[in-house]
């Protein structure tokens, strides 16, 4: 089902360890690379960048509230800095 604007999400989320967390995320892109899919998104917590696997997360909250993107919360700043951090590792 696509979204017709940007959503806020709630994961249920578990670490590599296992711990599980709350976080709010703003969904900007899905992307499959070194054998897992990756969802980068924006971290409203701390108002960053973050990527997180989509087989970590038991359960999605919609929580009914829609953002725009920002200076520093884009699909192209959140993809660049993907591809500095991967550089090199193909």
């Amino acid at each position: 089902m696509a979204r017709c604007a940007p959503g806020c999400l709630r994961p249920a989320y578990r670490d590599e360890a296992g711990r599980a967390s709350g976080r709010e995320i703003e969904p900007l892109y899905l992307a499959f690379r070194g054998g897992a899919w990756t969802l980068g998104t924006g971290y409203r917590l701390r108002a960053d960048l973050r990527s997180f696997r989509p087989d970590r997360i038991d359960a999605v909250v919609d929580i009914d509230e829609r953002f725009t993107e920002r200076p520093g919360n884009h699909i192209d700043t959140c993809l660049t800095a993907r591809r500095a951090c991967c550089a090199g590792m193909d």
